[in-house]
C-alpha cells in the first residue's frame, strides 16, 4: 500500500504513483513515457504540481533535454584530456555548468543518481565481498574523520557526522581500503562494522574502540609522538623534524638527549625517543617478519624502557599539553608500547 502525502486528491495519488514508477524503472522519463503512451507536458505539468504540494518526487535518472542518450559520453569524450580529467574530479554544480556550455543541460541531480544507482548496483556487491576479505586478514588499521551531510533525516544540517576508515597491512595479500559512514562516533560502529574479526586493530586513543570484541588493539605511535610534538613552542617546531617509516629518503640516526638534560625541554626529548623509534622501524620494515621481531626486541625494547623511566621522572604542569602527552602514552602503554606487541610480527607499530 503506498503512503501518500496528505491532502491529495484521487487524481493526484495516481499521478503520483506514475511519477513514482517512472523514476524508479531505471530508464529515462523519455523511454517510460513512450513505452506508457503518456504525454510529456501532462507528465511534468503532474510533476511541478505534485512538488508544490511538497510531495518528495524522485529526480530523473537521465536527462530529458537531449533528443540523444549519448550526448553524455559524447561531449566527455570530445573534451581535450586535461579538461575531461578536471571534469571527472569537479563538484556536480560546476559539471552541470561546464557541461551545459557544452550544449548538454544535464541536471546535477541526474549525475548524482548516476553515481548513487551505479554504486548500488555495481560496487556495493564489492564493498561486501572486499569487507568479508578484510575480516580474515590478521591486522587491520583503523580510523575515523568528521565530514557533515545536507538534508540527513532525523539530523541538523550543520550537526557532525564520521567516516570510519578500515585498512588491512602490508601483509603481501592485496590491499584493502574501506569508508564506512555512520551518523555517529559511537564504538558501536567499529564494534559492528569488525565483527568476526578477530586479529589485531591498529587505532588511535579513542575508546569507543574498546567495544571490539575478541581483538587486540595496537595504539599507534604516530599518535603518542604528536602529542609530544604539539607540546613544543612554535620555535622548535620548525626546526624538529618528524621522520617518516616511509620516507625513501636516506634518514640520519636521530639521537636521544641523553646528558645536558637542562638545555632541552620534556617535549622535545619525547618527540626524539620516538624518532629513535621510527627510525629503527624504517630499518626493520623490509625484514621477513622473524628477523623483524628478532630485531624489535634486540632494538627497540630498551629504548621503550628508557622512554618510560624517563616519563616516570616528568611533573607536567596540570592542563598543559605536555601533560596530555605524557598521560596518553602511560595510558596506552599496555596496548601498544609493551614488549608483547613489539615481538610481535606485524609489518610497522608506528603509523
Amino acid at each position: 500500500q503506498m503512503d501518500y502525502p496528505q491532502n491529495l486528491s484521487e487524481s493526484d495519488r495516481q499521478w503520483y504513483d506514475l511519477i513514482q514508477q517512472c523514476r524508479t524503472s531505471g530508464k529515462s522519463d523519455r523511454q517510460w513515457l513512450n513505452e506508457n503512451n503518456i504525454s510529456s507536458p501532462t507528465f511534468y505539468y503532474h510533476v511541478k504540481q505534485l512538488r508544490k504540494k511538497a510531495c518528495e518526487i524522485p529526480t530523473s535518472l537521465y536527462s530529458v533535454i537531449s533528443e540523444k542518450q549519448d550526448v553524455v559520453p559524447m561531449v566527455i569524450q570530445d573534451l581535450p584530456p586535461e579538461k575531461n580529467s578536471t571534469m571527472i574530479s569537479e563538484t556536480y554544480y560546476r559539471m552541470e555548468s561546464a557541461l551545459g556550455q557544452l550544449g548538454a543541460k544535464i541536471p546535477r541531480e541526474t549525475m548524482a543518481n548516476w553515481c548513487i544507482i551505479t554504486a548500488r548496483n555495481y560496487l556495493l556487491p564489492v564493498f561486501v565481498r572486499l569487507h568479508e576479505e578484510l575480516l580474515k586478514r590478521d591486522i587491520i588499521h583503523a580510523d575515523e574523520t568528521t565530514c557533515q551531510v545536507l538534508r540527513e533525516e532525523g539530523k541538523d544540517a550543520r550537526s557532525t557526522s564520521y567516516m570510519w576508515i578500515y585498512s588491512s597491512g602490508s601483509d603481501g595479500l592485496p590491499g584493502i581500503v574501506l569508508y564506512e559512514y555512520q551518523p555517529g562516533r559511537s564504538g558501536i560502529y567499529p564494534q559492528e562494522f569488525l565483527n568476526g574479526f578477530h586479529g589485531m586493530l591498529q587505532c588511535d586513543g579513542y575508546q569507543g574502540y574498546n567495544k571490539v570484541n575478541e581483538t587486540l588493539l595496537i595504539c599507534c605511535s604516530s599518535h603518542a609522538r604528536r602529542k609530544f610534538y604539539e607540546a613544543l613552542p612554535a620555535e622548535k617546531k620548525k626546526t624538529m623534524k618528524l621522520l617518516d617509516i616511509n620516507s625513501p629518503e636516506a634518514i640520519r640516526e636521530p639521537e636521544i638527549p641523553q646528558t645536558d638534560l637542562d638545555n632541552y625541554i620534556p617535549a622535545e626529548i619525547g618527540v626524539a625517543y620516538f624518532n629513535k623509534l621510527f627510525y629503527l622501524e624504517r630499518k626493520f620494515k623490509d625484514l621477513a617478519p622473524e628477523e623483524r621481531q628478532k630485531k624489535r626486541m634486540e632494538q627497540e625494547v630498551p629504548v621503550w624502557e628508557n622512554f618510560f623511566t624517563w616519563l616516570g621522572t616528568l611533573n607536567p604542569t596540570r592542563g598543559s599539553k605536555l601533560e596530555k602527552a605524557v598521560n596518553y602514552a602511560q595510558n596506552h602503554k599496555d596496548s601498544s608500547l609493551t614488549k608483547n606487541v613489539i615481538q610481535m610480527k606485524i609489518e610497522s607499530l608506528h603509523y
